[in-house]
């Protein structure tokens, strides 16, 4: 509960992992729960608005919504691989959800697969 009571008070509703809202005894709460965060974050920067800010701002319940699949709209223009990585990192299940290596050497491939990156940056 100390948790729970703490993770509602800290953090954004919108961008707070599912093991968050109802956490459990003896569950582990680990670098995968700013993993989820990291992803509603990338989300937002894709799409301009956050994955569950629609959810929040109608007053639906975002602790039922991060339960489901994040949603990523048709009219998204990004790389396939970017939308696969945003999808890796947003599973409502900790124990499914990537460590931040796995994380880094997806951005990595992604990126040395972009023709517009910048070798060199200063």
């Amino acid at each position: 509960m100390t948790i729970q009571d703490w993770a509602a008070q800290r953090c954004t509703i919108s961008y707070r992992a599912p093991e968050l809202f109802n956490v459990e005894s003896y569950c582990i709460i680990d670098e995968r729960t700013d993993i989820w965060s990291l992803g509603c974050v990338l989300y937002c920067m894709m799409m301009l608005e956050g994955p569950y800010d629609l959810v929040f701002q109608k007053g639906d319940s975002v602790a039922l919504a991060v339960q489901n699949p994040v949603a990523i709209p048709q009219s998204c223009s990004y790389s396939e691989g970017l939308k696969m990585l945003l999808t890796s990192i947003m599973v409502s299940n900790p124990q499914e959800r990537p460590n931040i290596n796995w994380v880094l050497d997806q951005v990595q491939d992604l990126q040395s697969r972009s023709p517009n990156t910048q070798t060199n940056m200063v």
